[in-house]
Parts: C-alpha cells; sequence; structure tokens
C-alpha cells in the first residue's frame, strides 16, 4: 500500500484503535503511555513509511496520550510466509528496550500498537521486554487479525 493512502487511513484507523482497545469507556489508565510496534529499519527507508507508528501517532492523538517510542527492532528475517512456529524463534530476541528509556516505560500501562495480529509472536516477543523493563500492563491493539488458514477437505 502506498505511503500518502496509509497516511489517509492512519487517523480513522487510530481513532478506532483508541476507542476500542481503552478501557473505562474510552479512557486511559493514569500513566497510560503509546508504543509503536515498529517494523525493522530496512522495511521502513523501503517503504518510505512505518504503517505501526502511522497508527500508534493516530491512536494517541484521539485518546490525548503521548507517544514513546522505546521498543528497538533489530534486523532479521521478515515474518511473512513463515509457518507459526518458527515465527515464534525468529522473533525471540527481536526487541529490546531503548537505552535509558526503562525509566518511561516502569509502572506504567502500556497501549502497543500493530497493524496486524498473525500468530502474536512478534507482539509476545515485544510485551515481554516492554514488561521486563517494568511495564506494569501491556495492552495490544491492531487494525488487522491475519486468519489462519484452512485447506478444503
Amino acid at each position: 500500500m502506498r505511503a500518502a493512502r496509509w497516511r489517509g487511513l492512519a487517523a480513522p484507523l487510530g481513532r478506532r484503535i483508541a476507542a476500542r482497545a481503552l478501557p473505562f469507556g474510552g479512557r486511559a489508565p493514569a500513566r497510560t503511555i503509546v508504543v509503536p510496534l515498529r517494523t525493522t529499519a530496512a522495511r521502513a527507508r523501503r517503504r518510505g513509511f512505518d504503517q505501526a507508528v502511522l497508527l500508534a501517532q493516530a491512536a494517541a492523538g484521539a485518546a490525548g496520550l503521548p507517544v514513546r517510542d522505546v521498543l528497538q527492532r533489530r534486523e532479521g528475517p521478515s515474518q511473512v510466509g513463515l509457518p507459526a512456529d518458527r515465527r515464534w524463534d525468529n522473533v525471540k530476541h527481536a526487541f529490546a528496550v531503548r537505552a535509558g528509556a526503562s525509566s518511561i516505560v516502569r509502572g506504567r500501562t502500556v497501549l502497543l500498537v500493530d497493524d496486524v495480529l498473525t500468530t502474536g509472536a512478534t507482539a509476545s516477543a515485544a510485551a515481554v521486554v516492554l514488561s521486563r523493563a517494568g511495564a506494569q500492563r501491556v495492552v495490544l491493539s491492531t487494525f488487522a487479525r491475519a486468519l489462519p488458514e484452512t485447506h478444503a477437505s
């Protein structure tokens, strides 16, 4: 999808993410931050944008929350096309909290924003890192869920 089209879709999708992801009637608990589940830097450069960042910015704006880019993603093979068991191994060590960012995460609720949830491996790997950095709670929100393949009999 082209960058201009993604930018146009980010605002309405971000509002929807904010409305559905936040408990308590759309209000965030105190000390909530929004964290994008970034793609790798190489993929973002190729595309010209990072869809998770665009969605996180839009969701944060709609909810009146700060975006904190605290996750660092290591370059590695793409998850696309990998079977579920290989996806978990592929992202096991893909994330780290940026140097000095633990103080931003500690004691906070983190709204982790991504574009598509497939197996949950990527989001789980990121949530583990955020939890180890002291996040009180990590809530994932995506705008799409990839359904598992089904085979006709």
